[in-house]
């Protein structure tokens, strides 16, 4: 049973990803991680110039899920294309995530990583961070406009990140593919919070966050699903992604391939091994003889 796919032009020895955000600054995190048993490994989100972040707190554990507002923090592009060589020196197979205030920034950083990944993957959908230009990721023509630029900018598959709008959903999708994305990540965290009864003020320091891990699936479920109805392009699942039944649902519902985020905190760097030996035994059991036969199922009612 083969378990390989394809996302466009980029090949993947499994439908397993690390999400971006979650072990995603050092070479040495994103090579463990590869080595673990994913199938590509995406970095932390990228801006021009470091960036600290937000002070604690910065993170709740719900209990269903976790709500974190860390603020995009990162080295910045110079020490990540440091880090990006020593990667790649690995042959891992890797995409870097980049998130800007405005599009000439997000072509800037498309030229200088374009030669150290295997794709980008445009964070256009942020909910943690205020005033950085990621409203782009809900207005179709921009969404549509930024893609394209990047793509022109781009030697690589562009992936488009996207949040989790149901409603207008289809919209935003067809706007990435007609921007020439590779691929969609659907989705990104969806904007949440929560406040303090006793001091009665947000726990959060950013006040908002985003909100990931099992409280996110349905809603990340549902875009997928309704986004698989009108693209030609790949989809990429993302959210609340803990075992082989939920990577499943999500490759029913369209996903060819599944990002994994949140659940490495509980479950540790073996679910990529363990994810992919559940779909194999999966595929076995329904003789499928491979992945891709698996991919929208679901909507065959």
């Amino acid at each position: 049973m083969s378990i390989n796919v394809s996302l466009g032009a980029l090949s993947l020895r499994n439908p397993t990803i690390l999400a971006s955000g979650i072990l995603g600054t050092t070479a040495s995190s994103l090579i463990r991680v590869y080595k673990s048993g994913a199938g590509a490994v995406v970095s932390k989100s990228i801006s021009i110039n470091p960036n600290e972040g937000y002070k604690t707190p910065v993170l709740i554990d719900l209990g269903y899920g976790y709500i974190n507002s860390m603020g995009l923090p990162n080295p910045g592009l110079d020490e990540m294309i440091v880090e990006f060589k020593v990667v790649k020196s690995k042959k891992v197979k890797l995409f870097g995530s980049i998130f800007a205030s405005d599009i000439d920034e997000f072509k800037y950083l498309a030229s200088k990583l374009t030669d150290y990944v295997d794709a980008l993957e445009l964070n256009l959908s942020c909910p943690t961070k205020m005033g950085v230009g990621l409203e782009i990721g809900k207005i179709p023509w921009m969404v549509e406009e930024t893609t394209r630029e990047v793509y022109k900018k781009s030697k690589v598959p562009v992936i488009v990140k996207l949040p989790p709008l149901v409603t207008l959903i289809d919209e935003l999708t067809l706007a990435a593919e007609d921007g020439g994305a590779s691929a969609v990540t659907l989705t990104n965290t969806a904007k949440a919070m929560k406040i303090d009864v006793f001091s009665k003020k947000p726990i959060l320091q950013g006040v908002y966050g985003g909100l990931s891990g099992k409280a996110l699936k349905p809603l990340s479920l549902a875009c997928v699903f309704k986004a698989y109805e009108v693209l030609s392009i790949p989809i990429i699942g993302c959210g609340g992604i803990y075992s082989w039944e939920d990577a499943v649902e999500y490759i029913l519902a369209g996903a060819k391939a599944i990002q994994i985020g949140s659940a490495i905190v509980s479950e540790g760097l073996g679910i990529f091994k363990k994810i992919c030996i559940g779909i194999k035994k999966y595929l076995e059991e329904n003789n499928i003889d491979k992945i891709n036969d698996l991919v929208g199922l679901a909507h065959r009612r």
